[in-house]
């Protein structure tokens, strides 16, 4: 669950251009979202940021960009939709959202 916090304030100093994406991730315990949340919630308000916290894969769209960390998730991803690589992170990924793939 650290991954995400890491890799959102990474991306703030790393990476300025990169704006607007949604975290991907999936707890039974609302404590596991509080590192990204800050982090979040941080580069919203002082880098003018649009970073969504997301909590299922219902939640993502074509065209969107997701940072996910949990394997499960990004497996996920890759079975519904053709992504794209943008960064690997550690852990996170930054992807793409491409398409949805044809069953």
């Amino acid at each position: 669950m650290q991954y995400d916090g890491y890799a959102v304030r990474y991306l703030r100093v790393n990476n300025p251009e990169i704006k607007k994406f949604k975290v991907l991730l999936y707890s039974k315990h609302y404590q596991h979202y509080d590192q990204a949340n800050f982090y979040i919630k941080s580069s919203n308000i002082e880098r003018k940021t649009n970073i969504k916290l997301v909590h299922q894969i219902s939640g993502i769209n074509k065209g969107d960009t997701v940072l996910c960390s949990q394997t499960g998730m990004i497996d996920s991803l890759r079975a519904k939709f053709i992504v794209s690589n943008i960064k690997k992170m550690h852990e996170s990924h930054l992807l793409k959202i491409d398409d949805l793939l044809v069953d």
